[in-house]
């Protein structure tokens, strides 16, 4: 969505995505620590597994948080460039099926910790997003 917003045709487009996907990061984070933490409004197994802190997730939040919008802009500029127009469907479609085959790659060679389940596919959308880039700028003008 961020990278729509932008109009993600350039690098300044790409920037400012990721730009907004970072504010989006920190809003939350401000949210998070004032909030919804003392309130107890939901249960924080990332705060549990990091002993109660916090210094350790959210930078990780805020990595993710920036990363996401900033790949998905990247794909929508290389879609633009080839296409003419960009296709959010194309990316979410394309990206949730090489997350898939990304899982499914780890499980059959044994990766460590990997397993069908909401956790492993998280973790497979991250570098199915670098591959979503690669595969979208396949025979795309540069400018």
């Amino acid at each position: 969505m961020p990278g729509h917003r932008t109009r993600a045709r350039t690098i300044e487009g790409i920037a400012g995505a990721a730009g907004i996907g970072f504010s989006a990061a920190i809003a939350f984070l401000v949210l998070d620590v004032a909030i919804l933490q003392p309130v107890g409004i939901y249960t924080n197994r990332w705060l549990e597994i990091g002993g109660g802190l916090n210094w350790w997730y959210h930078p990780v939040w805020w990595m993710v948080g920036t990363y996401l919008p900033l790949m998905g802009a990247w794909v929508q500029a290389n879609q633009e460039s080839r296409l003419g127009r960009s296709s959010a469907p194309a990316l979410v479609l394309g990206t949730f099926l090489l997350a898939l085959a990304i899982l499914g790659f780890g499980i059959l060679i044994g990766f460590p910790g990997a397993r069908w389940g909401l956790g492993g596919f998280g973790v497979s959308v991250l570098p199915a997003l670098v591959l979503m880039v690669v595969i979208s700028g396949l025979g795309a003008r540069r400018r």
